[in-house]
């Protein structure tokens, strides 16, 4: 009769869900850098629906870090708790602040209050510096400004026209006439032959 009765009892524990778990809090995960706001998640194992609808989550007390020795920074009485689910449906609480951490680490005492229970944990986390953020590397264009190149040739020479050897009794007007071009009047060509050659002309002719 005995073991029937405990028989009937193990199988009735077997099948009762979460018997003899308890709201426990798992470890945090800390998802912010120094001096940025803090950001950080606990975990929440074997919670229940009604445990998580009147679960309430806070900083313990003065007194709870008092009698652990531990600062009290104002900041962490600036921290915000909130029961949540990850993208991957687990339940956690969610610990945020707007003012940027400037300690390299944070020690705390979480408070958990439910129906069932009361849970106080020490929580510590450190905190790195933000890891520099690098840019894609992208070939450098340099801008080549062509200046509008400057034609190395030059044009060319006019052809002055070449007389000689003169012969004898030749006079300034005649080589003019031989050498002037068209629509060139003999007197231009005559006062510049005898520009450039005064001695080659007796008296001027």
């Amino acid at each position: 009769m005995i073991k029937k009765m405990l028989l009937a009892l193990a199988i009735l524990i077997a099948l009762s869900p979460n018997y003899g778990l308890a709201l426990s809090l798992g470890t945090m995960t800390t998802k912010s850098a120094l001096n940025a706001p803090f950001l950080a998640e606990i975990a929440l194992n074997s919670i229940t629906d009604a445990d998580r609808r009147n679960l309430r989550v806070s900083l313990a007390p003065m007194a709870v870090f008092n009698r652990a020795g531990i600062d009290r920074p104002f900041l962490l009485t600036k921290l915000r708790f909130r029961i949540t689910k990850t993208t991957k449906g687990k339940d956690v609480i969610r610990i945020t602040s707007r003012l940027p951490v400037r300690e390299p680490y944070l020690i705390f005492f979480l408070e958990a209050n439910w129906s069932k229970g009361n849970i106080i944990k020490k929580y510590t986390t450190f905190l790195d510096p933000a890891s520099p953020v690098q840019l894609p590397e992208t070939p450098t264009q340099q801008a080549i400004t062509q200046s509008p190149s400057k034609s190395s040739t030059t044009p060319p020479a006019k052809t002055v026209p070449v007389y000689g050897p003169v012969k004898s009794g030749a006079t300034l007007s005649k080589i003019a006439q031989a050498i002037k071009a068209k629509r060139t009047k003999t007197r231009q060509v005559v006062k510049a032959l005898y520009r450039h050659n005064p001695h080659a002309f007796v008296r001027g002719n």
